[in-house]
């Protein structure tokens, strides 16, 4: 009876760090989401904002509670997306920021990837004059590299549905 009841509390912490960390790995990319809107808008003080808010939720993403290609993903490369979200919140200049974020964006598209827990459809979308990608949570070109200026200019390399 207490083995029974020891597995059955082992496998309720379990699932519980497990939905914490889905849930931590959702709204990283909502609030991912957020930050390419700061940058299509050209905001770079709302930019700065997202990207505190991303490194926050980041930084508390439990290694523990996610598969092994997520854990593999984001061990190798919390540290360097925590520097390049530190990166856009220090700079008030946006095409600083836009340059950290396009790193950013090549591995938030390799842990979502990774992922079987991210909500979707995520389309991977291309900026050809830039030669720089990003996610968008929808179909439609919002080019967060040059805002206004070109805001349609670019393509869909992938999707993940």
């Amino acid at each position: 009876m207490k083995r029974l009841l020891l597995l059955l509390t082992l496998f309720t912490l379990h699932t519980g760090i497990f939905q914490a960390a889905v849930n931590n790995l959702q709204a990283l990319v909502i609030t991912y989401g957020e930050l390419t809107d700061a940058l299509v808008d050209s905001n770079s003080k709302m930019a700065a904002e997202k990207a505190r808010k991303f490194a926050s939720i980041l930084g508390a993403i439990p290694l523990a509670g996610l598969s092994k290609p997520e854990g593999h993903v984001l061990k190798k490369n919390k540290e360097k997306m925590l520097e390049l979200a530190g990166s856009i919140a220090k700079s008030a200049d946006v095409e600083v920021q836009r340059k950290s974020y396009a790193q950013l964006s090549e591995i938030m598209w390799t842990l979502v990837k990774a992922s079987g827990s991210i909500a979707g459809p995520l389309y991977y979308q291309y900026c050809p004059m830039k030669k720089w990608y990003w996610i968008s949570n929808t179909a439609a070109i919002r080019n967060p590299f040059y805002g206004i200026k070109m805001l349609t200019c670019g393509s869909t390399s992938d999707t993940l549905k």
